[in-house]
């Protein structure tokens, strides 16, 4: 039986669901011509995590890994169907699986393609894709699978990766901060030159303008022990990038000890501990951009996680930035405590799908990054007080602008570049890192963005407190606001001095009527007896959605003690009907899936001017729904109910 014949026979069209794709896996000649005219790739339309490869060429044992790796990488499939030729046999993998194990480990199932075997391929006919049915006939491996995603292994390899260099430097740097801060310089430069490695920015036109030998890479100079030629190199990538990128752009050499270039080096051809993946196994030319955010976790204190420092999952800041960007117009963002940047990133991505749908990218490769880094630079402004988060947002910004651009342009572009002009201008006059400013975003005498007003402003700013924040105090205590010639005074809102309501408040002066708004809050800010803020937001802001989390806190944020609501809203007051959305777990809410499974028909619909009156409370909503309350209403104003109390 032909592949066409068994997946068409499962329900499957090859004109509308099958569609061809073309591979390109570099340094891989063989495979690559193996899988041109073989390769299809089919994406479910209802979002239940089945999308999938099919192969129908025959591969090497080790071609099929290679293989197994870029999907991994990519992350933008869950299954590979390996169907060589005509084969009597189709294989089906969890492309999800980690590449460390073998391809006999990561088989969900193998399938007869001549025996009548009825049960076993109906578990994988079109509707069970679609409907996400296919699942539960898997649920036992997939189990087995939950924590062995690409953004874990990238996490386990970093931190192994850290914590040897962190006691490579003990004795020289006996500091714990600055030995930190060299940690992670080392670490975060190592990550942003592969990057820009296995995207070809640097690569042999530039080591051979730079340095005369278009054989060397970053990895060779590590091994080589030539400390001069590594800072020369940070500092060329510090210059090429606006001088922004790296804080400081050299290592004191003292620190660049032999031992230290070994264990980066190291990292990328061996195993940096045992079961440890290589940094070589990670991807960086496919892999997505916005796992940057994930990275961020590595360089987190305890205490910064104790006062609400997170990274928010791209399916959330995703959910809020549609809500809040959902019309097809181009618009500036902030984020005023952008953390490692993830909201940003994704709100750029948003923006890049309105320019490409209104045919406002150009085709050119290279005008297409100057579009880009233009539109960047134009739209997209955030605030982190913490120096770390601030660059890894850079870092993900500035890699978001090479996404899908073709590798051999880029290359010829900087080949030219060098010989014509003795420098590489990828960017022109524009420059985006000024948008991204390292501040405290409650200061009150150095103002951010002043007088600035944002089309959109998104975020999740920190919110859990063991202790005052002595930042929210001082705002509290000393802030005012004139909107509308009415003045807001921050002590008449902020109730117990709880920062995530600074925020909230702080947000007013960037907003007109045109903003649209949407923001991750604790719960108890809504819930709780927090009336002054309750008043201040209800009669302020235009409530459109909110999406009740608490049920879902512990696949959102693993190790957040609070619970969380997502709430979407104007800048202007209205008297909104607010669709208040209960989100719960269900089937596709554990790993490895993590979706978030919103049920329009449980929704509630909510008087903004009910919530002013106090005629009811958001937390009568967290269990059962109106008819409840209605019916709870009644039967305490029944006088014969009554004598049981």
């Amino acid at each position: 039986m032909t592949y066409v014949d068994f997946f068409s026979n499962l329900g499957f069209d090859f004109n509308t669901d099958l569609k061809a794709k073309d591979i390109d896996i570099e340094k891989e000649d063989t495979l690559y011509k193996k899988l041109e005219n073989s390769v299809f790739y089919y994406k479910s339309p209802n979002n239940t995590n089945t999308s999938f490869y099919l192969i129908t060429s025959s591969l090497e044992t080790t071609e099929l890994e290679n293989f197994r790796k870029y999907v991994w990488n990519k992350n933008d499939a869950d299954l590979i169907f390996y169907f060589p030729n005509e084969a009597e046999e189709v294989v089906m993998f969890y492309a999800k699986y980690s590449p460390k194990f073998s391809n006999k480990e990561s088989i969900l199932e193998v399938f007869s393609t001549t025996e009548k075997d009825l049960d076993t391929i109906d578990k994988i006919k079109h509707w069970q894709f679609d409907s996400g049915v296919f699942w539960l006939n898997y649920r036992s491996f997939i189990n087995k699978s939950k924590y062995k995603g690409i953004d874990k292994e990238l996490v386990a390899t970093l931190k192994a990766l850290k914590e040897q260099l962190n006691q490579l430097l003990l004795q020289s740097i006996s500091d714990d901060n600055t030995r930190h801060e060299v940690v992670q310089a080392l670490i975060d430069r190592t990550l942003y030159i592969k990057y820009l490695e296995d995207n070809h920015i640097i690569n042999s036109y530039f080591f051979g303008h730079y340095f005369n030998d278009t054989t060397l890479n970053y990895e060779k100079l590590l091994e080589n022990n030539a400390k001069k030629d590594i800072n020369e190199l940070y500092s060329i990538i510090h210059e090429i990038f606006n001088n922004s990128l790296f804080f400081t752009p050299k290592i004191d050499e003292k620190y660049l000890t032999n031992e230290v270039c070994n264990i980066i080096a190291k990292s990328f051809n061996h195993n940096v501990s045992t079961g440890q993946l290589r940094l070589f196994d990670f991807r960086f030319d496919v892999l997505p951009v916005e796992f940057i955010s994930y990275i961020y976790e590595v360089f987190l204190s305890e205490k910064q996680k104790e006062n609400g420092i997170y990274y928010t999952p791209k399916k959330l800041a995703q959910l809020i930035v549609d809500d809040v960007i959902k019309e097809d117009k181009i618009g500036s963002i902030l984020d005023p405590s952008s953390g490692s940047g993830m909201f940003l990133i994704v709100g750029y991505q948003r923006l890049l799908e309105i320019a490409k749908k209104l045919g406002l990218e150009p085709e050119n490769n290279i005008e297409k990054i100057r579009y880009r880094t233009k539109l960047l630079s134009d739209n997209i402004f955030g605030i982190e007080k913490e120096q770390t988060a601030q660059r890894f947002t850079l870092f993900s910004l500035s890699l978001q602008i090479f996404v899908g651009i073709n590798a051999s342009d880029i290359k010829e572009f900087i080949a030219s570049e060098l010989q014509q002009k003795n420098e590489i201008n990828l960017f022109n006059e524009f420059n985006f890192y000024q948008n991204i400013i390292r501040q405290n975003t409650l200061a009150i005498e150095n103002k951010v963005f002043e007088s600035k007003k944002f089309r959109y402003i998104i975020g999740n700013p920190p919110f859990v407190r063991k202790e005052v924040s002595e930042d929210a105090k001082y705002f509290t205590t000393n802030y005012e606001l004139d909107v509308l010639d009415k003045k807001i005074i921050a002590k008449d809102v902020i109730d117990g001095y709880q920062i995530s309501q600074c925020f909230l408040l702080k947000i007013k002066e960037w907003s007109d009527d045109s903003t649209r708004l949407g923001f991750i809050s604790n719960s108890s800010n809504f819930y709780n007896e927090a009336n002054k803020f309750q008043n201040f937001f209800y009669s302020n802001y235009g409530i459109e959605k909110i999406y009740e989390l608490s049920r879902v806190k512990k696949i959102l944020f693993e190790k957040a003690k609070e619970s969380v609501i997502a709430i979407i809203f104007t800048s202007n007051f209205q008297d909104n009907i607010i669709d208040y959305f209960p989100v719960d777990l269900g089937l596709f809410s554990e790993k490895p899936f993590e979706l978030l499974i919103i049920q329009e028909d449980k929704g509630v619909e909510i008087a903004q001017s009910e919530l002013i009156q106090r005629e009811i409370r958001l937390r009568d909503f967290l269990v059962g729904n109106k008819y409840d309350n209605i019916l709870i209403s009644i039967l305490g104003n029944n006088l014969k109910l009554n004598d049981f109390y």
